[in-house]
């Protein structure tokens, strides 16, 4: 992916965007869709429309309350990924590399 804006050179963005592609591949191979499948769709791109914002943000206030929402998202798809279990449509250890992305981008934007 070429890099035009500054937000994707944050490595937050980059592993959020990475989340983005598994997600996409999980969610395809699912045999049913459920209510959570299209929470994590819009929680994954808001943890990325988060970052963006947050990183053109004027005033550390801001950025802090846009981080806030993008950790928010992110623990939205994790919580959204244990309904997918719980309801055995994937095996947890295909959801784990997500969750562990997750992870990953909640304590990389509280940095």
């Amino acid at each position: 992916m070429t890099q035009h804006f500054g937000h994707e050179k944050l490595i937050v963005y980059q592993k959020a965007m990475g989340f983005v592609v598994l997600r996409s591949g999980l969610l395809d191979r699912l045999r049913r869709r459920v209510a959570a499948c299209d929470h994590l769709e819009r929680a994954a791109e808001s943890i990325l429309v988060n970052i963006a914002h947050a990183s053109s943000a004027w005033t550390a206030d801001e950025r802090i309350v846009c981080l806030g929402h993008a950790n928010g998202s992110a623990l939205e798809c994790a919580a959204c990924l244990d309904v997918l279990v719980a309801k055995t449509l994937p095996a947890a250890e295909d959801v784990f590399p997500g969750k562990w992305k997750q992870a990953v981008c909640c304590s990389a934007a509280l940095r």
